[in-house]
């Protein structure tokens, strides 16, 4: 049985077709497509399924680990990679890079065993740099059908968009010599990405530890052979890797130290079906291809026969008695082999599916029982990592989390915060097409579903535990089969899209989503009306700056999760008696210059500006948009902006490259926890506020369970406990008093729960039509030098 990718499955139903063709059974090749929450889980899960192989991220794999060991049955798992290009300097130069591209680009680089990171010994890395860029450079783009075509388009739109984004962010600490972007021309509206080299990366960074799945390169050099190998090693991923070398002994070393699946000498990415394929660490445990893999689809059986015809066995004596037991006969055993002898033992090779053929035929192989699940799902920090990431900067190194990854790619904005007409009965419905409802089974099924983003729900010491979800439980009893699948608004978007525009099912009751993305859903008609009846807590309690957003007004349709700030934050040492009130501080003080950091996301640094010019950035215009980009634009070229950053601005500030920058909210609570010296102001003129929110989408299952669920998240108490282990903005009022019970230092910050004066200079940047979110983000991208 195979599940393929969802947004790859042509292939294998192409194979599925052909084994009819050539005469194969129905029944003896089963292909299933879905999603990996609907399908892929129920396959993993299913008491039935005997053995699940699985290739795909390492995020994912851990999930089917995790949903296959609740029946303890076994995987196999053929997960992320990051291979090492290893060159010595007695390689073969020419040789080395023509390597290294063809390595890189197999696939667009969307392959688990491309060359992702070379490391060149110092006396030919500057040539390799050179001589890698050159061949880069040739590389033609187009139709992967057209036969002068190198290379074609990644699989999908927001894995370009992906791509770039490491790319991006990598030009604040490396240097990248060749590609880095998306080509123009009649290129430009597919998903195609140039050839990129990427030099002078620190060997922590992302772009060297992360795998990216595109096609981009990463050099680096090394000194002797021992630090060529412990940097090749230094990483989660242990799939594949090279060696470059005329040197057989040095060759074989390096062999013999990579911890990695597979490693090549002087060449990359072949692989013969007569050897084996599997990975070591995070890129997952077991082989395919060649006689080993034999071991990963079958299953020992010891099976034994007694042809004694002896009743008490000399061994019996040690369960009862003392002495030797005396020979009892018992009636003669016939085996087919013949009578008599001693007793016979063998093993027996049977498949994982224990069709009841097997023992007669060793050799074959029935899959029944083997599954996959989506071969590309976006790389995703492990919870511990972004737990680590939230709760402590102390070294100095910033890395993606959850905060950016929603940021991104926004679309959309929150209107101007204030309190929207309210009727006795509950928040007024939306002016939009209502969504489509669908029989409610909450009273014969007590469950709900519900997706959230990664990290955005509280946690026991365990990790494994979510207090809050099983109070509910508990009190309601309503089982909450809780879900963090969303790594990223368009990705997700992508993975339920095709089921809300065929009016089905998506799986979920519950969504988190942000603004943008959400009031997106809304207008598609393509989330349920809440019922107020059903919210009386929400109703009341729901914080007044967040009551009447301009793409969902009144409510009708969503409720806040959390509030996303965003401030002005300083370094007070970094500052040295500069006082700072304002942005126009950050973009005028002389003393200030090239020690500014402004946001990567248009609608925060934008909006700031407009703020501080008196702008409304509810209500602006076209002109008052250009007057803000060219005000940044002359703090830009005069040297007053140090750089526009994403979540990385944590370390400028932390270690005072930064005196004074752009932030969001949540960095800053967990910096103030580490670092004294940082500090927050809100300006006079106000400052920019964004939602996440839940919403029920069309033909959920179970929407009255699901209002139930946010409704009690809107109970000062369970809000509490929730604010208290993600620090972001709490959108539920009299929160306050139940939070100073479990950590007084977060109920008293205004940043967790502003106050009615901070509420009050809470703004909301404004819905964008198509063509506005177009210009805009083309002029800002040319001011950040995006």
């Amino acid at each position: 049985m195979l599940k393929p990718a969802e947004l790859t499955p042509l292939t294998s139903l192409m194979f599925a077709q052909a084994a009819a063709e050539a005469g194969i059974p129905d029944g003896v090749i089963n292909i299933v497509t879905g999603t990996g929450r609907e399908a892929g889980e129920h396959l993993v899960g299913h008491p039935d399924v005997a053995m699940t192989s699985f290739t795909g991220s390492t995020a994912v794999g851990k999930r089917v680990a995790e949903v296959a060991t609740a029946t303890v049955k076994r995987i196999h798992l053929e997960l992320g990679g990051k291979a090492p290009f290893v060159v010595f300097d007695d390689a073969d130069l020419e040789a080395a890079a023509h390597g290294a591209v063809a390595g890189a680009l197999i696939n667009t680089g969307q392959d688990c065993t491309a060359a992702t990171r070379a490391y060149v010994q110092r006396p030919l890395y500057e040539a390799f740099v050179e001589r890698t860029a050159a061949l880069m450079e040739t590389v033609r783009l187009g139709d992967p059908f057209a036969p002068g075509t190198d290379l074609g388009p990644l699989v999908s739109h927001a894995q370009r968009d992906r791509v770039a984004g490491f790319v991006d962010r990598a030009r604040s600490y490396a240097r990248v010599v060749t590609g880095g972007e998306a080509p123009g021309g009649d290129l430009k509206s597919g998903a195609y990405y140039r050839p990129t080299l990427i030099a002078g990366a620190a060997q922590d960074s992302e772009v060297v530890q992360s795998e990216i799945f595109g096609p981009v390169l990463v050099v680096l050099p090394f000194d002797g052979d021992d630090e060529g190998i412990r940097l090749a090693n230094d990483t989660p991923y242990g799939l594949a890797a090279s060696a470059w070398s005329r040197d057989v002994y040095r060759a074989n070393r390096a062999t013999r130290e990579i911890k990695a699946g597979c490693v090549w000498v002087n060449d990359h990415i072949p692989i013969i079906s007569e050897m084996p394929h599997g990975g070591y660490k995070a890129s997952g445990f077991g082989k395919d291809m060649s006689a080993y893999s034999f071991e990963e689809y079958t299953q020992i059986k010891h099976v034994m026969f007694d042809n004694t015809a002896v009743a008490a066995k000399d061994w019996h004596r040690t369960v009862f008695g003392t002495g030797s037991p005396p020979v009892v006969r018992g009636p003669a055993v016939r085996p087919s082999y013949g009578t008599g002898g001693p007793p016979v033992t063998h093993g027996d090779r049977h498949s994982t599916s224990q069709h009841p053929r097997q023992a007669a035929d060793h050799g074959r192989l029935l899959r029944k029982g083997t599954t996959r699940m989506e071969h590309y799902e976006p790389d995703r920090l492990s919870p511990a990592q972004v737990a680590a990431m939230r709760r402590s900067f102390r070294n100095g190194r910033a890395a993606l989390t959850r905060r950016s990854l929603l940021r991104a790619s926004a679309f959309g904005g929150l209107a101007v915060g204030g309190l929207g007409s309210l009727s006795a009965c509950g928040i007024p419905a939306a002016g939009t097409s209502a969504g489509t409802t669908s029989e409610d089974h909450s009273d014969k099924e007590k469950r709900v579903d519900f997706s959230n983003w990664t990290e955005y729900m509280d946690v026991d010491d365990s990790g494994k535990r979510h207090p809050t979800l099983e109070a509910f439980t508990k009190r309601t009893g309503i089982r909450v089969d809780y879900t963090e699948d969303i790594n990223d608004n368009n990705e997700f978007f992508g993975k339920i899209k095709p089921q809300l525009a065929a009016g089905q099912d998506t799986g979920r009751d519950l969504i988190v989503l942000t603004d943008w993305l959400a009031g997106r859903l809304i207008r598609l008609g393509w989330v349920q009306k809440l019922d107020p009846a059903n919210l009386p807590h929400a109703y009341a309690n729901l914080s007044p700056q967040f009551r009447s957003p301009d793409w969902d007004p009144g409510r009708a349709h969503s409720y806040p999760w959390q509030g996303i700030s965003t401030v002005i934050a300083y370094n007070k040492k970094a500052l040295d008696g500069v006082e700072v009130t304002s942005l126009s501080d950050l973009l005028d003080n002389p003393k200030l210059k090239g020690r500014v950091g402004l946001l990567t996301e248009m609608r925060d640094t934008v909006g700031m500006t407009l703020l501080d010019m008196g702008k409304d950035p509810g209500r602006f215009t076209d002109d008052d948009y250009d007057a803000a980009i060219a005000r940044l634009q002359k703090a830009v070229d005069s040297g007053q902006v140090r750089r526009f950053t994403g979540n990385d601005y944590t370390s400028d500030l932390t270690k005072g490259d930064f005196a004074a920058c752009l932030a969001w909210a949540g960095d800053v609570v967990q910096l103030q926890a580490d670092n004294p010296d940082v500090a927050f102001l809100i300006p006079d003129s106000g400052y920019i506020t964004s939602t996440d929110n839940l919403l029920v989408p069309n033909k959920a299952r179970h929407k009255t369970n699901a209002e139930r669920l946010i409704d009690y998240y809107y109970e000062p108490k369970a809000a509490a406990e929730l604010a208290a282990y993600i620090n972001y903005v709490c959108p539920v009022d009299g929160v306050k008093a139940e939070l100073a019970k479990i950590d007084e230092d977060a109920a008293e910050n205004p940043l967790i729960i502003p106050d009615k004066a901070m509420q009050a200079k809470s703004r909301a940047f404004r819905s964008l039509s198509s063509k506005e979110e177009t210009a805009y983000e083309e002029k800002f991208a040319k001011l950040t030098g995006a």
